[in-house]
């Protein structure tokens, strides 16, 4: 389901997957309540093509040589 430029699915009972341009986690949350369900966490899996992976939050680091952004 799309909604406002993200698209929506359910993974599983308890969790949602969110893909879009421009989506912050406040503005999820607000989505989300606004639907009445109640937001647990927010995590981030990737940027564009770039996979998070086991980063942790508020780190970084250099983009391999086959990875583009």
């Amino acid at each position: 389901q799309e909604s406002g430029g993200a698209k929506v699915s359910w993974q599983s009972e308890q969790r949602l997957r969110f893909a879009g341009k421009g989506l912050t986690a406040k503005g999820l949350r607000v989505a989300v309540t606004a639907a009445g369900l109640q937001v647990l966490a927010v995590r981030r899996l990737r940027i564009g093509r770039v996979a998070l992976g086991p980063l942790p939050p508020a780190q970084w680091r250099y983009l391999d040589s086959d990875e583009r952004f």
